[in-house]
């Protein structure tokens, strides 16, 4: 059961037949009548909750009981950056300063910054939000960065944060209960105060954490072998850990119950040495473990650490607040699925970051894991995704410049998760122009390149997402992109498109070096069913060369397609998921 069903009463909340319009300061659009399934609604009465409609969709709960599909903004704040608390003002605060007496009133900055984002369509705050926002007419969310409390596995500095999403000291010691002591500190100074707020959607516990899975080398002649210059696992990292840290007492705990003695683990995990003094020898030398025996053990351990940190996070908040929705640690790329398996018990909704044009892809890894909840915790579309690499269906000199196409491809990569059963909201990284964009530049004006089309997008969330609950059985019109994942024989996805008028589907498919033929198409009552053959060229990020021929059969909901799909390449068999979506004329 999901966290908040663990510690709170389930609120006992049913909708159905009624045109529901939240309130102005929640939401702009009319959402239709929305049916949910009792038995999956989370959240305290009065306060934001969680649920699923028996169609298949989740929703947020705003807290009179009405659909609420949130769309926010990261980092409203005077300093003009990220960090929220740590914020150190740049040059966006002077202007604040100035323009809106800052320093003798805060409030006609608070005001201003709440009116426009309501005619921008958004209706919620992201993190890195700063107090002043709070309560103040628009729902906001709270981080509390459990991950920068001490003690830490490593005193030192020699773990890298961007490669273990962790603080520059590496990654807190959740066994000790120094840690827990820390937690417990600052969950009850952010918590606390907070507790009785109706406009507090919920807390995120951290930001793109991460329990250091072991990296292996993919030049190596062998990628069983048993070391690399990879990147060290977490279970290797706590063995070499300093004695007195609790996270190295149990990680040899657990060792030597599987294994017995470091000889035996030495040869499980194809190594010459599994000491301490080994294991600290080979830290030193930049050698990392990485096994197929090793592996297993630190996939054991990373389960073992990762539920500890989920629990612990979760008891926390709920002792200082129990009634506010714990919304998960905003992923920075879809962890692995043992991850996902010890953190569903304990979050309400699972949080990800965002900023790749297959954005509905990599939030559908999470929720055919999960079958949870998703917050997207940013978004932006001004990365060489959407600006440098091109679409399947994208013909020359379709776009003038990069930008162009980054805002066609913005545009698709909401809709498209708009549509996605599981997400519930989205937020826009960030208020203040930076290096990933942003709503007003460092002078606190407008960017008329993009607020322009996220206004027009956040208008049409919620009508986008409720004709994805529905067969559609309507003519097909637009340009079709298909993705077969694993139509090459590997992991990998092949994408074509096809071009659409009114039901009718052209006889030429088309991608990146793969050119086709649409030998029969057919579709009724929503289903669409195609037969493709396709010859693939040598390019630039392609795989493999050859012919490949496959049957797809999807089911049509809304401006998304999806199934299965069967067939040959290269005359061996393959055979897997089928997604497509449907964009514009």
């Amino acid at each position: 059961m999901p966290a908040a069903a663990v510690y709170t009463p389930v609120r006992a909340l049913f909708i159905s037949g009624l045109a529901l319009v939240c309130a102005p300061a929640l939401a702009q659009t009319t959402v239709s009548s929305v049916q949910f399934e009792k038995s999956t609604i989370v959240g305290r009465e009065g306060f934001f909750g969680v649920g699923r409609s028996t169609d298949g969709f989740w929703w947020m709960i705003d807290p009179d009981g009405k659909p609420f599909f949130y769309k926010g903004v990261t980092s409203v704040n005077r300093a003009g950056t990220m960090g929220g608390r740590r914020a150190k003002p740049g040059p966006y605060a002077a202007v604040v300063d100035q323009k809106y007496n800052w320093p003798n009133d805060k409030e006609p900055f608070v005001k201003s910054v709440v009116q426009r984002l309501r005619e921008w369509n958004f209706n919620a705050l992201g993190a890195w939000t700063t107090e002043e926002f709070f309560d103040k007419g628009l729902p906001y969310t709270e981080i509390i960065e459990f991950f920068k409390e001490g003690p830490f596995v490593s005193d030192s500095d020699e773990l890298d944060p961007d490669a273990y999403g962790a603080t520059a000291r590496g990654i807190p010691d959740v066994f000790d209960p120094l840690w827990q002591q820390a937690a417990d500190r600052k969950a009850e100074l952010l918590c606390r105060p907070r507790k009785d707020s109706k406009l507090l959607v919920g807390y995120f516990t951290d930001n793109e954490i991460g329990f250091a899975e072991p990296r292996r080398s993919g030049r190596q002649a062998d990628p069983a072998a048993a070391t690399s210059p990879g990147r060290p696992g977490l279970l290797q990292i706590c063995l070499s850990a300093d004695e007195k840290r609790s996270a190295h007492q149990v990680a040899w705990d657990m060792v030597l119950k599987k294994h017995g003695t470091t000889q035996k683990a030495a040869a499980a995990w194809g190594i010459k040495d599994a000491s301490l003094e080994a294991l600290r020898r080979m830290r030193a030398d930049g050698t990392a473990i990485v096994s197929d025996g090793f592996v297993a053990d630190n996939q054991a351990f990373v389960k073992l650490f990762a539920g500890r940190y989920f629990r612990i996070a979760a008891e926390t908040i709920r002792r200082h607040d129990p009634n506010h929705l714990i919304l998960g640690c905003r992923w920075g790329s879809p962890p692995a699925n043992w991850v996902l398996a010890e953190q569903k018990p304990w979050t309400d909704i699972i949080s990800a970051n965002n900023y790749q044009d297959i954005m509905y892809e990599r939030m559908d890894i999470i929720w055919r894991a999960t079958q949870m909840p998703i917050l997207i915790g940013e978004f932006n579309w001004n990365t060489d995704y959407f600006r440098a690499i091109g679409m399947a269906g994208e013909k020359p000199g379709q776009f003038a410049n990069a930008t162009e196409r980054m805002l066609h491809k913005g545009r698709q990569a909401l809709e498209r998760t708009f549509a996605h059963p599981g997400v519930v909201g989205y937020t826009f990284y960030r208020w203040v122009h930076g290096s990933g964009g942003g709503l007003v530049d460092q002078q606190d004006q407008p960017n008329l390149r993009d607020i322009p089309q996220l206004k027009d997008l956040n208008a049409r969330a919620e009508a986008i997402r409720l004709a994805a609950a529905r067969v559609d059985a309507a003519p097909i019109s637009g340009i079709v992109t298909i993705s077969l994942v694993g139509g090459r024989g590997g992991g990998e996805r092949v994408v074509v498109a096809v071009d659409v008028t009114d039901g009718k589907w052209d006889v030429s498919a088309r991608g990146a070096s793969i050119e086709g033929k649409v030998l029969s198409s057919r579709g009724e009552a929503g289903k669409v069913e195609l037969t493709l053959d396709l010859m693939f060229t040598s390019g630039r990020f392609t795989g493999p060369t050859g012919k490949g021929q496959y049957t797809v059969s999807v089911q049509r909901r809304g401006i998304v397609l999806e199934g299965t799909f069967t067939g040959t390449f290269n005359g061996q068999p393959v055979k897997g998921p089928a997604l497509g979506f449907i964009e514009r004329p």
